[in-house]
């Protein structure tokens, strides 16, 4: 368990994959994260943040109509991503590209699929240990992480 679970943050899961999606819920309630919102695609994701208001998203780079860059934009560009809302971008496609544009849209990781639901449960307890991620310098290293 990443903290008690009155101290869980709300999570919006953000992966065209229903596979995808399925296996990290499982990982997500393995480290005590049950309140889980699940969007199968960029607008839909962006409606839900609208009146969710997220402190964790979980959102795949690679989905077909408007993918995770284009996700992060619409959220950016509706103020939707609030300091205290940390960002986690997962995809197979882990071009240096990728990850430097994820992070200036605001990714405070980017973890390469598949993924282990150790380095999974790590990278959320770091991300909800430090301050709000505009104190963070997003993406530390220009690298993924399996």
């Amino acid at each position: 368990m990443l903290r008690e679970a009155s101290c869980m943050p709300d999570t919006l899961l953000i992966d065209d994959d229903h596979f995808s999606r399925k296996l990290t819920r499982t990982m997500l309630a393995k480290a005590g994260i049950t309140e889980v919102t699940e969007a199968s695609g960029g607008r839909q994701a962006v409606s839900i943040a609208r009146t969710l208001s997220p402190e964790l998203i979980l959102i795949d780079w690679v989905m077909p109509g408007m993918d995770g860059e284009q996700t992060l934009q619409a959220l950016n560009a509706e103020a939707l991503l609030p300091p205290e809302c940390h960002v986690i971008v997962t995809s197979t496609l882990a071009t240096r590209e990728a990850i430097v544009q994820a992070a200036r849209l605001g990714a405070n990781a980017f973890l390469i699929k598949p993924f282990a639901a150790r380095t999974l449960h790590a990278r959320i307890a770091r991300l909800m240990e430090t301050q709000p991620k505009s104190d963070q310098a997003p993406l530390k290293r220009l690298g993924g992480e399996r």
